[in-house]
């Protein structure tokens, strides 16, 4: 090999050298341009997510999870966001269960993602899905009140009135004061055709737990009302009406009822 070869294969060598360095200089580069726009996407998002921000915790934690899926709070804040932000035909909804669900896989302890994965199937009307998710919360915490009421729920709407009915009676005699526990109770035990005695027994009892409430003295009336004594529901219409009411919607459902009786 002659001079001339060397010098131009040691001038080829050089010029490959220096593209190859250029070549792996350009891809760290971009890579710590990429991990710089990462960080700071993460911050930014989740300073958006906790203002309430929910487009920008979108745009910038969107990126974030592009990139990088492994983190449970990115996934559980862009499913409260999408959650957040209604699209036609509820496709929010739908967009939002598979970072709930991701979420909630990656955070396998944590009741937060289930929670949200709970409301997010009620919201959609998935009461399979639903039920499964409330008995993953309930192993987690036992006591869950929401998780309890939503497996009372979906169990009803399986067919399974009687299952529904002891959980319901349980939360009821739990909290004297929920009005809702007490009406999904009364649901029940109408669905089930349960005399309406044994129903105007359970709502007397709870409405001597809570005799100042004007929205258990409604459900009372209501009550009375659908087992055929018209006189004793106006008479406990009435004393609702009596009372001091903070809701607007009982207001509207003493008024209806008033009107009917």
């Amino acid at each position: 090999m002659n001079a001339r070869i060397k010098k131009k294969l040691f001038i080829l060598v050089g010029v490959l050298t220096v593209i190859g360095l250029a070549v792996v200089g350009a891809y760290f580069v971009r890579g710590a341009l990429i991990a710089q726009r990462m960080d700071s996407s993460l911050r930014d998002g989740m300073a958006a997510y906790k203002a309430g921000d929910y487009q920008s915790t979108l745009r910038h934690l969107g990126y974030y999870a592009g990139k990088d899926q492994g983190r449970g709070d990115v996934m559980l804040a862009i499913a409260d966001a999408l959650r957040n932000v209604p699209l036609e035909n509820r496709r929010h909804i739908s967009r939002a269960i598979p970072y709930a669900k991701a979420a909630s896989e990656l955070m396998p302890k944590e009741p937060a993602p289930l929670e949200m994965l709970m409301a997010l199937y009620e919201e959609a009307g998935f009461i399979t899905e639903r039920l499964a998710v409330s008995d993953r919360l309930l192993t987690l915490v036992p006591s869950h009140r929401e998780a309890r009421t939503s497996r009372a729920v979906c169990l009803a709407r399986i067919g399974k009135a009687a299952e529904a009915l002891v959980i319901a009676e349980q939360l009821a005699a739990e909290a004297p004061q929920d009005v809702d526990a007490h009406g999904g109770v009364i649901e029940l035990m109408n669905q089930m055709g349960r005399p309406p005695g044994e129903v105007r027994t359970f709502i007397d009892r709870a409405v001597e737990q809570a005799p100042n409430d004007a929205r258990f003295r409604l459900l009372q009336s209501q009550v009375y009302a659908m087992s055929g004594d018209a006189k004793v529901a106006a008479a406990h219409l009435t004393v609702a009406a009596s009372l001091p009411i903070s809701e607007a919607s009982t207001v509207r459902d003493v008024l209806r009822l008033l009107d009917v009786l």
